[in-house]
This record gives structure tokens, sequence and C-alpha cells, in this order.
């Protein structure tokens, strides 16, 4: 049994106030701390020998996670970012490698990638970048205050109800439908920006006609 720091801390704090194994078993397993007689006595003499807690270097079991496991889960991920744990097992599973789920899901997490859903954008063709890129460009030198006297206006929409699509359910029962009223309520956002700053933020809901702008 491998024990954590502060066993090993508290270990040798009883220890050197005179208690026995035996006794700091039954004191740490008090505290809810599960320990054995033996792991006490074997820690003991490993610190008497060391003069130190931490574990000896290579000690313990070594990790199934090559560095060609890392090399695999990365290229996958870089290569396809909506790539799933287990499309990430079945893939290592036809190459050879005999690994458990949870390590990829650790693997994967040791690398620095995260399952999580995406935030939406819209897809701009890079034929219309340029028009854009151009259209700047030709106003910036035509005026010569630049966009001083220029707002920025958008809007969006935002939806005030929340309608989940994913829920838990107990092993062996059907999942509960979630209703979701065919209209629901929503407001419109609309709001600009300049080079002196902001405007003000105007909030509605319905349609805004052309007579409703102030």
């Amino acid at each position: 049994m491998v024990y954590s720091n502060y066993k090993k801390t508290r270990i040798l704090s009883l220890s050197s106030r005179g208690y026995r194994s035996t006794t700091i078993k039954k004191l740490l397993e008090q505290e809810g701390l599960q320990v054995s007689t033996r792991g006490i006595q074997h820690f003991l003499k490993s610190y008497k020998e060391r003069g130190t807690i931490a574990r000896k270097p290579g000690s313990g079991q070594p990790s199934k996670v090559t560095p060609e496991i890392k090399a695999i889960v990365d290229e996958k991920m870089i290569e396809d970012d909506e790539t799933t744990a287990y499309q990430l097992y079945s893939l290592l599973n036809e190459k050879g490698y005999t690994i458990f789920m949870r390590t990829v899901l650790r693997c994967r997490t040791s690398l620095g990638w995260t399952f999580r859903g995406s935030s939406y954008c819209q897809l701009i063709r890079n034929v219309n970048k340029d028009k854009r890129y151009e259209w700047a460009r030709q106003y910036m030198n035509e005026q010569e205050d630049g966009f001083k006297d220029v707002i920025w206006t958008d809007e969006t929409t935002v939806q005030m109800e929340s309608h989940r699509r994913y829920a838990c359910h107990r092993k062996g029962q059907k999942p509960k439908p979630k209703p979701r009223p065919k209209h629901p309520l929503k407001v419109h956002v609309w709001g600009g920006i300049s080079l002196k700053g902001r405007t003000g933020i105007c909030i509605f809901d319905g349609i805004m006609g052309r007579n409703a702008v102030h």
C-alpha cells in the first residue's frame, strides 16, 4: 500500500512521541486513515535509511502510457479535435496497445486536452475576408478622419429559457422527455462601438421597424 505524504507525516509524528506500530495503527484508524502494522514498520525503516518521506525514484508500477501512446493521442487530437475518448481507445487497440478507457482519459488530460462544448461562431469564407479587408483599406485612405465618425453596430438574440438536451437517468430506465415550448421567450440586444467608445445597449423583443429607431 502506498501511503500519502499526510499519512507518512502522521506516522512520524506519533512515532516520535514513543508510540509503537500497533498503537499508531489504532490511532490512525480512529482518524479514518487505513494503514497496516507491516506498512508502518516498512515506512519507518525506509525513513531511517533514507531520511525522507519521498518515494524512491522508479518505485511503484510503471506507467502504461508510453511516449508512443502520447504521440498517437496528441496527433489524433490535433487532426480532429472532436475525437472522443472511445475513438482514441479504439484507435490504440487497433494499433496493438492494451490500455483501459480511464487511462486514455488521463492521457488526454495530461496532454492538455479537455472535451467540452464549443461556442458558436459564424463561418466567413476567405474570399469575403479579403473583400472586407480591401473595403476597410479603401475607406481608411479616402476619409481624412478615418473611421472617427463611424459607429459599428451589431445585434444578437438571447434565449431567456434553458432547455438542456442531456440529463442523467438510472440504468435500465428510459430518460424522461424534456418539454420545450415551440416559441421560447427571446430578447434582442443591439449595440455599437466607435473610436470614441461604446454606445448604449438597446434590449427589445418582437420586431424593430425602421420607425422605432431613434
